[in-house]
């Protein structure tokens, strides 16, 4: 099956030779093995392990880049009230601007249409950033409970 679907073992041998992602007392194994089509291992940056506090595995993380693609819309921000209530205000600021054009199609291509995409490209980055934070804090803490969840189990 993975040489049907050209899946390359995702694990990078390199940086981590044994790969394993659950340690015991006695010994460590590679219990589980991940693939990804080409298309994604072009994209692979790294994988990590990082503790996972739901299970006895280590968690692996895949890092990908993500490239400059066709751009779309997020129209899952519509739902927030804060970015409504900037498209609006930008709206009450863009339509004064309908008489600089001869054609309300004008306006709208060269003119609303960029500022548009920039308010969402800029509500992405935002949302993006607060994600980013809230992983971070995550992992904060996920680290500082597994070594003293450890000196607990040893008393």
């Amino acid at each position: 099956m993975t040489n049907g679907l050209k899946l390359q073992y995702a694990r990078d041998t390199n940086l981590n030779p044994q790969g394993y992602t659950h340690y015991t007392a006695t010994g460590a194994s590679l219990i589980d093995r991940m693939y990804l089509s080409e298309h994604l291992i072009r994209k692979k940056q790294a994988t990590e392990t990082i503790v996972a506090t739901f299970s006895d595995h280590l968690a692996v993380l895949i890092r990908t880049v993500r490239g400059k693609g066709r751009w779309m819309m997020n129209t899952s921000f519509m739902e927030d009230a804060t970015f409504n209530r900037k498209l609006r205000e930008g709206w009450k600021e863009w339509t004064p601007t309908i008489k600089r054009y001869p054609e309300i199609t004008q306006w709208w291509t060269q003119f609303v249409k960029k500022r548009i995409k920039s308010l969402f490209i800029q509500e992405g980055a935002k949302k993006n950033s607060d994600r980013r934070r809230l992983e971070d804090f995550y992992h904060r803490v996920i680290y500082e409970i597994v070594p003293n969840r450890a000196n607990m189990l040893a008393r």
